[in-house]
This record gives C-alpha cells, sequence and structure tokens, in this order.
C-alpha cells in the first residue's frame, strides 16, 4: 500500500498504476486460470523476483 501512497504523492517513477497492481493481478490470474490455490512456490517467485524491482523502478 504504502507504494501505491508514494505513486499517487509522485515519490516514485513507477511508470503507471498498474505497475504497482502487477504482483496482485499476477496471482489473480494464477487462482482464475486454475481454479485452485496459488502453490508457495510461485508466490515465492511473485514476491521475490516481480515486486522487489517495483518500488525501486524510475
Amino acid at each position: 500500500m504504502q507504494a501505491v501512497r508514494a505513486f499517487r504523492g509522485g515519490e516514485r517513477g513507477l511508470g503507471s498504476p498498474g505497475v504497482v497492481d502487477l504482483p496482485l493481478d499476477l496471482l489473480r490470474s494464477d487462482m482464475f486460470m486454475t481454479m485452485r490455490p496459488v502453490p508457495d512456490e510461485r508466490i515465492v517467485v511473485i514476491a521475490g523476483t516481480v515486486w522487489p524491482p517495483l518500488p525501486r523502478a524510475d
């Protein structure tokens, strides 16, 4: 949530609000496509690979 506030406040150059939503969108897509809980391994990949660069993106 802090990244969203920073984006709205102009503190970070994240490109667009869609970029901030990307990790949750990936999880939601996995849930709807498989109709099963997202495996822990997939959450680790999203949280460890996709999310960390976003708050620092300029």
